[in-house]
């Protein structure tokens, strides 16, 4: 008997999750729109629960508002429908814009910048910005490296296709208002990546990127570089990399980092007399 009383502590601990009241209170709020739209589509609890896979325990708690992001994507899917202001709006910390004005900013760019080591030469690799879970931005080789102080969604960019992978970057977008945006990783533990670039004119977003260069071993030093990223549908391998100036598109990609430099001031000191 008092194994069994033990068993039930442990149990009743187990699933006593501390939610902050606030997040509880938004999170109470999108469960009670899941609730009225399966009533008008006519769809039961237990249908819903083998809709999302999941236990009735898990279901009847999600409508206590004690979810995890993990399951409010699953239903959203499963029922085609976003929910309450964490599927549609951004974080204020990343601007409070929404997914409405900002799918204008979603696809694959051809990302443009000159090499930290050899800047005669030119880096091609692809940047991907699309809507997702915040928690996606903190997410690098498969590992949420981080949990995010924040909930919700808003606009997350991916590299891929780098000739550097294990330099491969992604993270969130910050969209303040006015002409620019900003692309920024956070890896947890105080460092930051960020680039700052125009909002898309013709399919065309400019601007600088703030980094980091490694020369050689744990040595690393500021670094920055006009930045280009030209929305295409399809981009080949062949247009990717570091091209010298005898590339096929060298030309064309200088040109493009050359019209960013008249969007970016420099700040440089004159030489001593």
């Amino acid at each position: 008997m008092k194994t069994a009383t033990n068993n039930k502590r442990r149990s009743t601990k187990s699933t006593s999750v501390s939610v902050d009241p606030g997040v509880l209170l938004r999170r109470k709020r999108i469960a009670n729109e899941v609730r009225l739209f399966i009533e008008d589509k006519r769809i039961s609890r237990p249908q819903l629960e083998r809709l999302v896979n999941r236990s009735r325990s898990t279901i009847d708690h999600f409508f206590t508002g004690r979810f995890s992001e993990t399951l409010l994507a699953r239903i959203e899917h499963v029922l085609n429908r976003k929910f309450g202001q964490s599927s549609s709006v951004a974080p204020t910390e990343w601007g409070g814009y929404t997914q409405e004005a900002t799918a204008q900013l979603v696809g694959s760019y051809l990302t443009l910048r000159n090499d930290f080591r050899d800047p005669s030469r030119i880096f091609a690799y692809v940047t991907t910005i699309e809507w997702g879970n915040i928690d996606h931005a903190h997410t690098f080789e498969g590992q949420l490296i981080q949990k995010p102080k924040i909930e919700g969604y808003g606009l997350i960019f991916r590299e891929e296709r780098r000739a550097d992978s294990k330099f491969t970057h992604r993270g969130q977008v910050w969209l303040p208002g006015g002409q620019y945006l900003y692309l920024v990783t956070a890896y947890g533990d105080g460092r930051l990546r960020a680039a700052i670039v125009s909002v898309p004119n013709k399919g065309r977003m400019t601007g600088i990127q703030l980094s980091q260069y490694n020369p050689k071993g744990a040595a690393y030093t500021p670094a920055a570089a006009p930045i280009a990223l030209l929305r295409r549908d399809k981009i080949a391998d062949q247009e990717l990399g570091y091209l010298l100036p005898d590339a096929p598109y060298y030309s064309e990609y200088k040109k493009a980092l050359c019209d960013a430099m008249d969007d970016v001031v420099f700040a440089l000191p004159q030489s001593p007399p």
